[in-house]
């Protein structure tokens, strides 16, 4: 019985330090990848590659019935076809990007009623020389890097959520137009 006894107490000591020290590697693990994130995002280089668009679904109203804004059929989630990116250089960002919901419904004053008003550009289709950067460091590991263009105000900001796993979250914030999002991920 002593020996029984010994023995679980044994056992159960081992589970406990490998548990620690399974614990410690996590650890050091995300410690590790939040520095190389940082580091990443400090060195004002790399390539976002979006695969979802995401927009608002948005309803109108226009006299008694709604208009809803967002693609027919669509939850607002949009798988993107093609190579549709986001080139950051520490002396310029480019944006390759597809844009929804570029028209607006406003009501005009001194007018019989709401007329469409559509954008003759797609801002998301981008270049910038001058930009201001700032990051920020997430207690979850993640990064937030702000990118906000000095030299064309098309659009007002970039914000980058760059997740450990490496995934990543734009919001583009356009001036006169709803944000949108993109999901993706780092190909630089």
């Amino acid at each position: 019985m002593k020996i029984l006894k010994i023995f679980v107490w044994v056992l159960f000591f081992s589970f406990v330090s490998i548990e620690i020290t399974q614990a410690q590697q996590s650890a050091d693990d995300k410690a590790a990848i939040a520095a190389a994130l940082k580091k990443l995002a400090d060195g004002k280089t790399f390539v976002f590659k979006a695969i979802y668009a995401n927009i608002a679904a948005k309803a109108t109203s226009i006299g008694d019935s709604f208009v809803n804004s967002t693609p027919s059929g669509s939850s607002g989630h949009i798988f993107l076809k093609g190579d549709y990116i986001v080139t950051l250089k520490p002396d310029s960002i480019v944006s390759f990007l597809p844009f929804f919901g570029n028209n607006q419904i406003e009501d005009k004053p001194g007018t019989s009623g709401f007329e469409t008003v559509t954008m003759n550009d797609n801002p998301s289709k981008f270049a910038a020389l001058k930009y201001d950067y700032a990051v920020k460091q997430r207690k979850s590991g993640a990064v937030q890097i702000t990118v906000t263009p000095q030299d064309n105000k098309a659009i007002d900001k970039f914000t980058f959520e760059i997740f450990p796993d490496k995934s990543v979250k734009l919001t583009l914030t356009i001036e006169s137009n709803d944000s949108i999002s993109y999901n993706g991920e780092l190909i630089q």
